[in-house]
């Protein structure tokens, strides 16, 4: 390692914290950078990152922990009933500290986690006095996700990230002695589970930190595409083409066979798993016929912010396939990259040049609307979600409506909101339902008639404003180390609950409109007013759960538990 590589580093680490997260730590904004470019090939927003971070009391020595279903992160609520076959399950463990050399300390931790957490046969439910809450609803998400998909055989890949400002090239043989130890211990308890565990130091998180997001990809094609500008005065550009199977196939995934996540972000419908379209697809694929593969298939529709040209290759700059995801599953799924290698036949692609966002939303729209999706699902397209970025954007507030935007641009974390998040606040301070905004966190907006209670052209837009700061503030306040009044259980679940209560304070009455919340002056919500908030919502938690016996994540997922909050405002 270089001398000059940690000074540049931590060069490196005060420009971002100070241009994305000024009032974090320099220890917890490193677990955050670490994270990230960790996982920078996931596309992760800052929520979900937040999502993973586990560093704090209790964490069994690792500062992240990401489970992974087939590139998404899994949440409490993920629906494992509608994934298919062939699916690849990842758990990632982190710990990222800001010393300088690699102790054996680390390890050891990592190898008692391991016994306690990833062997199935311990309940975690009894674990609550060693572990943060955190830890163990992220280690369940995984526990579950591989025990109900455990019939369909799975790959399982576990990796572990140690990372520090030292010098990875130089790691004792005692701490390589006990990282051995600890594989050894996750073969045994998953004998089919690929097992890794990487050193990031200086020079590793430099290389990491220059590593960005595929935003660009190059298509092959079998014959010069056909290239259209109709009508002129559109400006707008399009081609057409036939391209190999294997050719397809290298576009959509990396070089270990994983499928580009990023690539599918606008694409509204996910993955169908096993319904007829796509067994047809997979058998077709399976069985060559006469007829090549493009005869009997719809093709691929990619849109594009810029398309560079050289005789068959086509690079695009920013593409996102946003028709086709159900047969690009089943081609990376069903079948390897080698099994392609000698086949002849092609799939057509499309590909739209647009930089007007009016236009990409209405061909997103379009290109999904062919067969029946969630009303909701193609909403997020919708007017509504440009006027209100144009309104939080004019008050620095930003509104992350297409995934990452500004997270990729480099805007400061803490004002970044994105549409589930809140759909989420809204939920709470407006409709006082902060039940569904802790139960539901990726699943909120399936239905259209929750869609429509949340997003409507009659709200004022200081309404959607008010609410995102409110939740900002709120976050901001829960994100504190310091506090040590409240248990890790009520930090983990009362959050939406106190932003309800808070907008009862501002409101001086239970009976809130939208009209209301529009009105409120956020000014006067600061850490004082938030910490008394929280005061009130715990003691009522507390009680309740005591009186009825339930469990603290049960508790505040429960109806009647909002009630008597509410109940108890006076």
């Amino acid at each position: 390692m270089s001398n000059n590589d940690k000074i540049i580093l931590d060069t490196v680490l005060t420009k971002e914290k100070e241009k994305r997260a000024k009032s974090y730590s320099d220890s917890r904004f490193y677990e955050l950078f670490v994270s990230e470019k960790v996982l920078v090939n996931y596309d992760l927003s800052y929520d979900d990152l937040k999502y993973g971070l586990t560093g704090k009391g209790g964490d069994g020595g690792s500062d992240g922990v990401f489970p992974f279903l087939n590139g998404k992160l899994i949440y409490e609520d993920t629906d494992l009933n509608e994934i298919g076959n062939n699916n690849h399950i990842e758990l990632y463990i982190i710990q990222s500290k800001i010393s300088t050399g690699f102790a054996e300390l680390v390890i050891d931790k990592f190898n008692v986690m391991i016994s306690d957490l990833l062997d199935l046969a311990k309940d975690l439910n009894i674990m609550k006095s060693d572990y943060n809450s955190q830890i163990l609803n992220n280690m369940s998400c995984f526990r579950d996700a591989y025990k109900e998909l455990s019939g369909g055989f799975p790959r399982l890949s576990i990796y572990f990230y140690y990372a520090t400002k030292g010098d990875a090239s130089r790691i004792d043989m005692k701490v390589k002695r006990k990282e051995g130890m600890l594989i050894e211990k996750c073969r045994k308890l998953y004998s089919r589970a690929e097992v890794s565990f990487v050193y990031l130091g200086a020079t590793e998180m430099l290389e990491l930190a220059s590593k960005k997001p595929t935003s660009k990809g190059s298509l092959e094609m079998i014959e010069p595409p056909l290239w259209c500008t109709y009508p002129p005065e559109s400006k707008s550009l399009g081609c057409i083409g036939l391209v190999k199977l294997n050719k397809f196939y290298s576009f959509v995934c990396d070089s270990n066979g994983n499928k580009k996540s990023s690539l599918f972000e606008s694409n509204v419908r996910d993955y169908q798993g096993k319904r007829e379209v796509n067994r047809e697809i997979a058998s077709t694929l399976s069985n060559e016929t006469i007829e090549d593969f493009w005869w009997l298939n719809n093709g691929i529709t990619i849109i594009a912010e810029k398309i560079d040209r050289a005789g068959n290759t086509v690079t695009i700059e920013d593409p996102q396939i946003v028709n086709g995801l159900q047969t690009s599953y089943e081609l990376i799924d069903n079948h390897g990259q080698n099994a392609y290698i000698n086949d002849k036949r092609a799939i057509m692609v499309r590909i739209i040049l647009t930089n007007n966002t009016e236009s990409r939303d209405k061909i997103i729209k379009a290109t999904n609307s062919q067969t029946s999706i969630p009303s909701a699902s193609l909403r997020a397209t919708e007017s509504i979600h440009r006027k209100i970025e144009m309104f939080l954007f004019a008050n620095d507030v930003y509104y992350d409506r297409r995934k990452n935007y500004y997270k990729n641009q480099g805007y400061d974390s803490e004002k970044i909101i994105g549409i589930t998040q809140l759909a989420q606040a809204i939920m709470a301070i407006l409709l006082k339902r902060p039940d569904d905004s802790r139960a539901r966190p990726s699943s909120l907006l399936k239905t259209g008639d929750v869609y429509s209670e949340i997003f409507s052209d009659s709200y004022e837009p200081r309404m959607y404003l008010n609410c995102a700061l409110l939740m900002m503030k709120v976050n901001k306040y829960f994100d504190n180390d310091m506090l040590v009044d409240f248990r890790d259980e009520e930090r983990r679940n009362l959050k939406f609950h106190v932003m309800m209560y808070t907008s009862i304070f501002l409101n001086q009455s239970v009976n809130i409109t939208a009209n209301n919340v529009a009105d409120y002056d956020i000014g006067e919500v600061d850490s004082k007013l938030v910490k008394e908030c929280f005061a009130k919502v715990a003691n009522v938690f507390r009680s309740f759960k005591e009186d009825k016996g339930t469990a603290a994540d049960k508790t505040a997922k429960s109806r009647e538990f909002v009630d008597a909050l509410v109940r108890s405002y006076k």
